[in-house]
């Protein structure tokens, strides 16, 4: 695959800061380029680079699959959406631009988007029921930055930089 070694001429080590598998894909966010870059992975012996999407908004740092679109937290950037389809017209469009510092996103059915915002330290819920116009939802305030989310039966585990690892109830 990619080793820290350039492969493409550019003098910076790859850096691929998280990513998810789509099916037979590994898509992954490459900061080193501001790209997503997408392998078929079918052959798990012998992956293959099929796409690099680039991203003019700046440095990727993770991604989710939300319908036919990927989601992408950037961080300073906020938050965009990029078609999954690689002839689907358009640059990325802009989800969430006013956001300061959105490190990591986690989807939650069936029209939930959990949000780790370091900027104003805590965990935010939007609504995308109407992909358009999403709405903040929630807010959980966790008095400082949060790293990561993983969302599963009514919960969010957060990680929270001064206080480890938090259980939130999404539910109640």
């Amino acid at each position: 695959l990619f080793t820290g070694a350039p492969t493409d001429g550019n003098p910076r080590p790859h850096y691929f800061y998280s990513g998810l598998l789509d099916g037979s894909d590994l898509v992954v966010t490459d900061r080193s380029r501001n790209a997503l870059r997408i392998f078929d992975v079918s052959r798990p012996l012998d992956p293959r680079l099929r796409q690099t999407l680039a991203i003019a908004a700046g440095a990727p740092v993770s991604v989710v699959r939300m319908g036919e679109e990927y989601l992408v937290s950037m961080g300073g950037g906020g938050l965009i959406r990029m078609p999954r389809r690689p002839d689907a017209p358009g640059p990325p469009a802009p989800l969430l631009d006013q956001w300061d510092f959105v490190t990591e996103v986690a989807p939650y059915p069936p029209h939930w988007l959990l949000v780790a915002d370091n900027f104003d330290g805590g965990m935010k819920v939007l609504d995308l029921s109407d992909p358009t116009g999403p709405r903040l939802a929630s807010v959980y305030l966790t008095g400082n930055f949060c790293d990561s989310i993983v969302a599963y039966d009514g919960f969010a585990a957060v990680s929270n930089r001064a206080r480890g690892l938090l259980l939130l109830d999404l539910v109640d």
